[in-house]
């Protein structure tokens, strides 16, 4: 029997079947075969409403579908230049080398627009204190940026 590789059509397809229902959109567990984060394993997370508009929520739109499975089906090299690039910038900013927790692949409809038709961010909070915040910004499969966000900024 043939062994599977990360990112095959067949593992791709499977778990975008698997994808659930959530407040949000919808929302699914990585196969740690597929790819870990730093080790760990990822969520994949489509955000398709701000709020619980509907229940269950909007469908995804084939832009949406499209970037899960390129991302998908390129996650390895993905993660390892997400994890190059985040010890560089760790490096330059020591509150960032705290650790990670729940490392998450995001893809918010209300971000794409037309001029970040593919964007995307793989999210993940700092585990000592879990109120700061990392986005790793990709266009596509290209990495673009990295943001740190406070949630306590936005607390009213």
């Amino acid at each position: 029997m043939a062994e599977k590789k990360a990112g095959n059509k067949d593992m791709v397809d499977t778990l975008l079947a698997r994808l659930k229902p959530d407040i949000h959109g919808w929302h699914t567990r990585i196969p740690a075969e597929m790819g870990l984060f730093f080790g760990l394993r990822l969520a994949l997370s489509l955000e398709v409403q701000r709020t619980r508009e509907r229940n269950p929520p909007k469908r995804l739109n084939d832009k949406e579908k499209k970037l899960a499975r390129a991302i998908l089906e390129n996650l390895n090299p993905i993660l390892r230049g997400a994890e190059r690039r985040f010890k560089k910038y760790a490096r330059r900013d020591p509150n960032a080398s705290s650790g990670i927790d729940k490392p998450e692949i995001c893809i918010v409809r209300g971000l794409m627009d037309e001029e970040h038709p593919e964007y995307w961010a793989l999210r993940f909070r700092k585990k000592a204190t879990h109120w700061d915040s990392y986005d790793i910004g990709f266009g596509g499969t290209e990495l673009e940026e990295i943001s740190m966000y406070n949630d306590l900024e936005y607390d009213d």
